[in-house]
């Protein structure tokens, strides 16, 4: 009997295939412990990340700092935003960067739009945010049977890639006369895009965006940590 269990034993140990499941396993089980280490619990957080609302009032901002408007100067205009949704923060917004913008252009925008000698009406085709993800080495989200134990979820793990996030904003206008109506000019759709990319090698990541300006930072703030924070959504 005991020369029986000794030949099962080693048919066992000496089996090609359970060579490697345990060397995956002991490589599950690192990653699964390195993953642990830097894990954090988050009790509560926004419905969204300043991260997002950067890139949307970004992307806007670029869009209305584009817009061109050739009218006789102090001309009163009154922005009509009727095909935007006003219920949105992210349109409100637009709807501010482009009257800043007419401001900057020298044009008053009125209340009223009875007192304006022009009408602007804005549209806007576009305020969203693409993800482009790409990971050239690493290992897809797994779940691995574990013989005798169950199921061992792994997490997706990025040795080289990034994640690329693309705030886009497309912002059109046409201005009219307020009391023939007539047509004064078509401007052409104006657009912003604004970006955050997060890359990873080795599991060390960084990134690189253009949301938030290098002199807005406190200057004993760490830009790493600050937009590791945002894209964590802790900020």
């Amino acid at each position: 009997m005991n020369r029986q269990l000794a030949i099962n034993y080693y048919l066992i140990m000496t089996n090609p295939f359970n060579h490697y499941l345990r060397f995956y396993c002991i490589i599950i089980g690192i990653f699964a412990l390195i993953l642990t280490g830097c894990s954090t619990v988050k009790e509560s957080l926004p419905a969204r990340t300043a991260t997002e609302q950067l890139l949307l009032s970004t992307a806007a901002d670029h869009a209305a700092q584009k817009m061109a408007i050739n009218l006789p100067k102090q001309h009163k205009v009154f922005l009509d935003a009727k095909y935007f949704d006003t219920e949105s923060t992210d349109a409100k917004y637009a709807i501010g960067a482009i009257k800043n913008q007419l401001l900057t252009l020298g044009y008053p925008v009125v209340r009223d739009r009875k007192d304006a000698d022009f009408i602007v009406e804005i549209r806007l085709g576009a305020l969203s945010i693409n993800q482009h993800k790409s990971r050239w080495l690493g290992l897809p989200h797994l779940n691995v049977p574990i013989p005798l134990t169950g199921t061992l979820e792994i997490p997706e793990i990025i040795l080289l890639g990034n994640n690329k996030l693309e705030g886009i904003a497309k912002i059109g206008l046409s201005v009219y006369d307020a009391n023939e109506g007539k047509l004064e000019s078509v401007i052409e759709p104006s657009y912003g895009f604004s970006r955050f990319v997060e890359w990873t090698v080795l599991l060390i990541s960084w990134t690189d965006s253009d949301l938030i300006p290098k002199n807005a930072r406190n200057e004993h703030e760490s830009p790493r940590l600050h937009e590791r924070l945002l894209i964590n959504g802790e900020f």
